[in-house]
């Protein structure tokens, strides 16, 4: 086999290498979630609970919450339920070791009974984004979740799912260079200005330049 024939496969190999890293995704960062006025939400004889996901470090998909629901209400006298709540995730990028918080507005509509739910989980902006040091985090919860009867053997679940943008980091100034400098143009003033001609006097002096010339001829031709 030739060397020509040997560096294609090497040369794909190389940037497919290189294309993998730079495709890599940044997991150096932790979260956990809180959620507010409270993780039970109640109305009437029935609540509504989120047991929320545990605190971790970075990942694609990160659990959100667990909802369970109880009542004792009757299908003639249901459970209303109209209820908002605020879900945060406070992330940390470990590299910079920035923090803060992506919070979102949901809601929890609908009807409830002992063995029935009409409940309606939904989040008002399901998309939110933070930037910490050079990486922008975008996380995304579901828009809705169907919650389930009381005692049902199927808990619904929702995950968020986490993207993080690299940024190019800022340029490095050599040390002693001030960034907010702003270099302007000099005007020159005081004496090495009055020593530079006036329009008038190069004038005069062109015309006396010019008569000289012309006398000088008269003479020649004279």
């Amino acid at each position: 086999m030739t060397k020509s024939s040997l560096r294609l496969p090497f040369a794909l190999a190389v940037s497919m290498l290189f294309v993998g890293a730079a495709r890599a995704d940044y997991m150096d960062w932790s979260y956990h979630w809180s959620i507010s006025p409270s993780p039970v939400l109640a109305s009437g004889t029935g609540t509504v609970a989120q047991a929320l996901g545990q605190s971790g470090h970075g990942a694609h998909r990160i659990l959100a919450a667990a909802v369970t629901t109880s009542s004792s209400a009757t299908l003639r006298t249901p459970d209303h339920f109209n209820s908002n709540f605020n879900l945060t995730l406070h992330l940390t990028d470990l590299a910079t070791h920035q923090s803060g918080n992506l919070t979102f507005s949901g809601n929890i509509k609908g009807t409830l009974t002992y063995n029935s739910a009409h409940l309606i989980e939904s989040f008002r902006s399901p998309i939110e984004h933070l930037r910490l040091g050079n990486h922008i985090y975008w996380v995304e919860l579901p828009n809705h979740l169907s919650l389930t009867s009381p005692g049902s053997l199927v808990v619904p679940t929702f995950y968020a799912m986490v993207w993080v943008e690299n940024l190019p980091p800022p340029p490095i100034f050599p040390p002693g260079i001030r960034t907010s400098s702003i270099t302007t143009a000099s005007i020159v003033t005081g004496p090495a200005a009055s020593s530079t001609p006036e329009p008038s006097s190069l004038a005069l002096g062109g015309m006396g330049v010019v008569l000289m010339g012309c006398a000088f001829i008269r003479r020649i031709w004279g």
